[in-house]
């Protein structure tokens, strides 16, 4: 029967679960009193079989590690590289407790081990997440330009389009699906580990610079100078909609964003459930199919309505963000519950409509979303005792 068990106690509080590490060191105890070690060159695969050599002290031993869940009692194996000095001495250790306990069969302590390129590699995981933002736009400068029209507008407030009725599928108001393009949304995909993360981002803001049918109220307290549709214009605190009665990017308009940045493990088991603060930034191209109506005064002085929409998509700036998430991992990692921050600068040098459009706009956006582990989804069930083999 064996004899010597060492115990390495994970406590990560109730609510996020219990794991028990047991190492059983007996036959690499009895090689060190023997004078011998059952020792793997670092050059030697997995497959390769274990050498019996004479006993030297820079050795490294390949312990496995049996991670027990203590509510589900599901167990893992994993392997650590230890030194043959750090086991020694906790044969020790060993030796010494069991003097005065002569029932003794195991130990607690902090497993010590080797940092090698033998070491297990730090796990990546595939995640995908959707969900749904709010954007909060600050007022800004917006040069205009095209054939008629040259003119700097001074105080613009771009405004959201949230279209959040579409998640209400039994409102009456929206289709099947519809919530997928309609909302605000950001949809990510990541490579995930316990230490840092990078991924590509598409997201769907629906930037209103001024409204024509949810607030057209907006901005009316705007300067302007310089030409609007062939017509001077030097005017202060102003309704816009007077010159510009629409210009938006609300249609079509994506975001593409790389990003990165570093996990902090606030609580919880870093690869299983766990609350987590991520920190890091990105940046990336803005499109829009973007939509204008100006006035436009002819050679006779008549006014009409110079309307440009469905001209396709056009790049109409590149942003950079500095990203906050707080994820809850759950369900042994598989899923998560995201709480997201972004601090977005774009800079605006391209076509909105009819017209092109200059100016730099800062935004704070705010979201949640719900992610799914893709990697291991389809991966054979085996049975438990199998598996543990």
């Amino acid at each position: 029967m064996r004899y010597l068990i060492v115990l390495l106690f994970v406590m990560t509080g109730q609510a996020w679960g219990e794991t028990l590490d047991i190492i059983d060191i007996q036959s690499s105890c009895k090689a060190i009193r023997d004078g011998f070690v059952d020792e793997r060159p670092a050059h030697q695969s997995n497959c390769s079989q274990n050498v019996q050599s004479e006993h030297l002290t820079n050795y490294d031993h390949h312990l496995v590690v049996d991670s027990i869940d203590t509510e589900t009692k599901l167990s893992v194996k994993s392997k650590v590289i230890m030194d043959e000095s750090d086991l020694t001495n906790i044969c020790e250790r060993f030796e010494k407790a069991k003097q005065s306990d002569s029932d003794l069969k195991a130990i607690s302590f902090d497993i010590p081990t080797k940092d090698t390129k033998d070491k297990k590699k730090r796990k990546w995981k595939i995640i995908f997440t959707f969900g749904p933002f709010l954007a909060f736009h600050h007022k800004m400068d917006m040069k205009i330009k095209n054939g008629d029209t040259d003119a700097i507008i001074k105080g613009i407030k771009p405004i959201q389009r949230t279209s959040m009725h579409h998640y209400n599928i039994f409102s009456g108001r929206t289709k099947p699906g519809q919530f997928l393009d309609e909302p605000q949304n950001r949809i990510t995909l990541e490579l995930v580990n316990d230490k840092m993360f990078l991924g590509l981002e598409y997201s769907h803001p629906k930037i209103l610079f001024q409204d024509e049918w949810d607030t057209p109220e907006n901005n009316q307290e705007v300067d302007i100078e310089g030409t609007i549709g062939n017509e001077e214009v030097n005017v202060q605190g102003v309704p816009l909609k007077n010159y510009i009665y629409q210009i938006q990017a609300s249609h079509g308009n994506t975001n593409i964003n790389a990003f990165a940045g570093k996990n902090f493990n606030l609580a919880g088991k870093k690869d299983g459930n766990n609350l987590q603060l991520q920190v890091g930034g990105g940046a990336g191209v803005s499109f829009a199919n973007g939509v204008t109506k100006y006035y436009h005064t002819d050679a006779n002085g008549d006014k009409t309505l110079k309307i440009t929409k469905n001209a396709g998509m056009k790049i109409y700036g590149y942003n950079v963000a500095g990203k906050v998430r707080l994820r809850h991992n759950f369900l042994k990692g598989r899923m998560n519950a995201t709480l997201k921050y972004d601090g977005v600068y774009t800079r605006i040098n391209g076509q909105l409509g009819g017209l092109h459009a200059e100016g730099n706009l800062f935004s704070h956006q705010v979201g949640v979303a719900v992610g799914l582990k893709l990697d291991g989804l389809f991966k054979k069930k085996c049975k438990k005792k199998k598996c543990k083999k």
